[in-house]
């Protein structure tokens, strides 16, 4: 069952509140879908990762990682990580690896809605190799992609697009 907002609620939002409460409904609309996906039973191939972030000095370090499943991760990454160039939100699977997202640039303070901007660096680290496989993507585009670590693993090869480079 796909839930979607009505074009009239949606219309009264618009009028009524200022840019900064879409930016609120839209986390709050995100964070409810991912509960939902959790609760209905929308099964995933990992129940749980641990995650770790950086926003402005606050988070965890990914030796302190926390396990998580997709709804509170989804709400790490919509809540604690603002988009501040520097600030980042990592996964790690169960298998050890580890897929992050790291803000190349800040999030302009006239952008209303920033889900287009292409500012966010999507990077499966390989210190064995001394690089990184990676590619910069859309701020709206994460919540699928962090879905989509939790259905697959942190494997750089189940995402399309990224390039190997040396560190």
């Amino acid at each position: 069952m796909i839930l979607k907002p009505s074009r009239v609620v949606a219309g009264n939002l618009a009028k009524s509140y200022p840019a900064t409460a879409h930016v609120d409904l839209m986390r709050y609309l995100i964070l409810v879908t991912l509960v939902l996906t959790s609760v209905l039973g929308c099964d995933t191939e990992t129940e749980t990762m641990k995650v770790f972030w950086h926003e402005s000095g606050r988070g965890l370090d990914p030796d302190s990682a926390k396990e998580v499943d997709l709804a509170e991760a989804g709400f790490i990454w919509s809540d604690e990580v603002r988009g501040v160039q520097g600030n980042f939100f990592g996964l790690i699977d169960d298998d050890g690896r580890t897929i992050q997202f790291y803000f190349d640039d800040g999030i302009p303070d006239d952008v209303d809605d920033a889900s287009h901007l292409r500012i966010v660096r999507m990077d499966f680290p390989m210190p064995e190799m001394n690089g990184s496989d990676g590619t910069l993507v859309t701020i709206g585009e994460v919540h699928g992609l962090i879905q989509k670590a939790f259905d697959v693993g942190a494997d750089h090869r189940q995402f399309d697009g990224v390039t190997f480079t040396k560190w």
